[in-house]
């Protein structure tokens, strides 16, 4: 299973964009980038969403591919909404 880090790295090197480009838009260190990038750290939820908005990409496509639990749930179009009562 890939790790949020290679995950960046993957994107960022498909788009052409440098750490020091990628630093730039999110306002993260460019070293903690490269931490991230190489699995020396995580990062928060947070980092991940300036990283995954620099790269274009929205949180839950930045996280996607690094469960694969993802692929097992049906997506499926907006359905009407239910109400859920609970009594207690």
């Amino acid at each position: 299973m890939m790790k949020v880090g290679e995950r960046v790295r993957s994107i960022r090197k498909e788009k052409k964009i440098t750490l020091i480009d990628l630093s730039k838009q999110t306002g993260i260190a460019q070293a903690t980038l490269s931490r991230i990038e190489t699995g020396q750290m995580i990062g928060t939820v947070e980092s991940h969403g300036k990283i995954a908005e620099a790269l274009g990409l929205s949180l839950a496509e930045l996280y996607a591919p690094l469960d694969r639990r993802y692929h097992e749930v049906i997506h499926s179009k907006k359905a009407t909404p239910h109400k859920v009562v609970h009594q207690g």
